[in-house]
């Protein structure tokens, strides 16, 4: 494997983390890391719940009619998480984020680019999403799928 500057290894391809922009503040890239669990927990987030908070923002499938039942979104929880994945570039706290947006509409683009840096700092994550995805509707079992 080849060394960048004779000393960290580089990975290849590099890892292409979601942009996000926000009204008013910019362009900021969002990344899962220790800092973002470390904000999310200082402020009641169990990172670990995350999973199950990006499956109730992804619509789903009534497995009885097979219509679309459009997610549900804790919005303090996504811009909790928009704060502090994107801390490493700006301190935000994350009412103040939600005064940069304007309707509800735009939260869509959040919970999309943080649920795709989840799915970077964890890859199994996209893995239990296919497999939920591929579950039978007909079984109970609502088929969650990623946010469009």
């Amino acid at each position: 494997m080849s060394e960048q500057n004779g000393s960290e290894p580089r990975q290849y391809p590099p890892i292409k983390y979601p942009v996000i922009e926000i009204p008013g503040k910019g362009s900021f890239i969002v990344k899962f890391g220790p800092l973002a669990a470390i904000e999310l927990e200082d402020m009641g987030v169990n990172v670990n719940d995350l999973m199950k908070a990006f499956q109730e923002w992804a619509p789903q499938v009534d497995p009885i009619t097979g219509t679309q039942i459009p997610g549900r979104a804790n919005y303090t929880v996504l811009l909790k998480a928009l704060s502090a994945t994107i801390r490493h570039q700006i301190e935000i706290p994350w009412r103040e984020l939600a005064a940069c947006f304007e309707n509800m509409e735009q939260m869509t683009q959040v919970a999309r680019a943080i649920s795709e840096a989840w799915i970077k700092a964890y890859p199994s994550v996209e893995i239990k999403l296919r497999e939920s995805a591929a579950r039978e509707p007909a079984a109970g079992n609502p088929v969650p799928t990623p946010i469009q």
